[in-house]
Order: structure tokens, then C-alpha cells, then sequence
């Protein structure tokens, strides 16, 4: 079992992570539908955008301590299913601020995806 389930491992942490770059690479797209929602200018989209960004490069390193700590199933478990939460907020966002503070949740919660998936894969990995 050991030898095939390092592959369901992999699986899982290349979805995980795949999950996430999703948001972070596909949000642009829907930059046009975003700035006729609400009405914005081309910069207020972009901080938009930025605030997936900001809110995993302040969390990445707390996520990886968590992850050392506790392991990476609940992390990755919990941090994904915070960000899909934070994602339909930022989908039902009725202002501009709820919006930003969605997409600024999504990234730091989605973020733990990055540091458990690569942990998980090089623990069941050999060099």
C-alpha cells in the first residue's frame, strides 16, 4: 500500500495546490465582469486581484509552521475549505470593501495549500 498511496499523495497535493494557483491565475480573467459589478476603475481591480495575492505572502510561513506542527491533511483540509467558504463570500460581496476583504481571506486561507501539499510530496518521496 505504501508504494501507491505516495501517488495518491502526490495526487492530492498537486490538486490542492492546482486549486490554488486556479484562483490566483484565473481571477484576472474575470477582471471585466468584476469592474462592471461594482463600478471600478482599472487600479481598484487590480488591488482586487492583489489582495489573493497579499493575503498568502502573510500567511505561507504560519501556514508552514502549522503544518510542521500538526500535519498536513488538516492543514491542507482546512485552509482549502476556508478558502472555497471565503470564495462564495467573495462572490456574494455586495460592496466593493466585502469584496476585497473576500479575496484577501481566500488568498490567506488558500495558501496553505502551497506549503502542506510540497511537504506531503517530498515526505513520501525519496530524493
Amino acid at each position: 500500500m505504501t508504494g501507491s498511496y505516495r501517488w495518491v499523495i502526490l495526487t492530492t497535493g498537486a490538486v490542492g495546490a492546482g486549486s490554488f494557483a486556479a484562483l490566483r491565475m484565473g481571477l484576472p480573467a474575470l477582471g471585466p465582469a468584476v469592474r462592471s459589478e461594482y463600478g471600478l476603475t482599472l487600479g481598484q481591480v487590480g488591488l482586487a486581484f492583489a489582495a489573493v495575492a497579499v493575503g498568502g505572502m502573510l500567511t505561507l510561513v504560519a501556514w508552514g509552521a502549522l503544518t510542521d506542527r500538526i500535519g498536513e491533511r488538516p492543514v491542507m483540509a482546512t485552509g482549502l475549505a476556508g478558502c472555497a467558504v471565503a470564495l462564495v463570500g467573495a462572490a456574494l460581496a455586495p460592496t466593493y470593501p466585502a469584496l476585497l476583504a473576500a479575496l484577501f481571506a481566500a488568498g490567506m486561507l488558500g495558501c496553505s495549500a502551497t506549503g502542506a501539499s510540497g511537504r506531503a510530496v517530498m515526505g513520501w518521496f525519496a530524493r
